[in-house]
């Protein structure tokens, strides 16, 4: 909730300067998309090592890729199709370790 409040906050400033006005589906959009990371490391915490025993390492790989997508590809806009086959290179390999 406070990063909602944190964008709708910032927005209303922002949009005092602006030309082209930030509109509410932006927030939202903006809003969410800072949220992403949580939700992802929230959901692969709650697995269970009984029936998942490589959550350790799903817990690293989203880890990876939140740092990788908050420092780099902030920096480097076209990394898009590079971070979705890094992230499906690490889920096919501990699909595949998990198999054995």
């Amino acid at each position: 909730m406070l990063s909602f409040s944190g964008v709708v906050g910032l927005t209303f400033i922002i949009n005092k300067f602006r030309i082209v006005k930030l509109t509410t589906k932006d927030q939202f959009i903006i809003a969410y998309g800072g949220l992403r990371g949580a939700i992802a490391f929230s959901l692969g915490f709650l697995l269970d090592e009984r029936h998942f025993p490589m959550r350790q390492m799903f817990l690293t790989a989203i880890i990876t890729v939140i740092f990788f997508t908050v420092f780099v590809q902030v920096r480097v806009p076209n990394l898009s199709c590079f971070m979705l086959s890094v992230v499906s290179f690490v889920v096919a390999y501990c699909m595949l370790y998990y198999e054995r």
